[in-house]
């Protein structure tokens, strides 16, 4: 299993093809719609943070991740726009249940991992409402504020 980052060689194709292949993933995890988000958004921003973990060439995962420093220098991953909040990772329809809890896991020690190696102070996240297939906030389970 490995973890593979915008800057990365076929990322595009891999992700694009992920995003196609999966009924669980709406319109705004598209590159298209993060390179809309990042040109128009009110602070600078770039989602060269965002990663795809993948096994045997098969995309388990993507999450769109999202750096911005605000007035106040200080370094989240958030949107300016959405309230702040960008979609949490989005996990493969396919797989059996107890792979998707253990993908998501590694999705949000990854996003923890690459806070603290970014001095990034503030993670906003949402999932997405058009996919969530959850009856609770699952962010929750991994030491995010509900605020729904």
């Amino acid at each position: 299993m490995r973890f593979i980052f915008k800057n990365e060689n076929d990322f595009e194709v891999k992700w694009n093809n992920f995003v196609q292949k999966n009924m669980n993933v709406s319109y705004v995890y598209t590159l298209n719609a993060l390179e809309s988000q990042n040109h128009y958004a009110r602070l600078p921003s770039n989602d060269e943070f965002s990663f795809l973990i993948e096994e045997n060439d098969e995309v388990l995962a993507i999450c769109p991740l999202v750096f911005q420093k605000n007035s106040e220098n200080i370094n989240s991953f958030s949107w300016s726009d959405y309230e702040g909040y960008i979609f949490s990772p989005s996990i493969s329809e396919k797989l059996p249940i107890k792979i998707k809890r253990s993908l998501e896991k590694k999705c949000y020690e990854k996003i923890d991992e690459l806070a603290r190696d970014n001095q990034v102070s503030k993670i906003m996240l949402m999932l997405d409402p058009c996919t969530n297939l959850y009856d609770f906030n699952i962010l929750t389970k991994y030491g995010y504020l509900d605020t729904t």
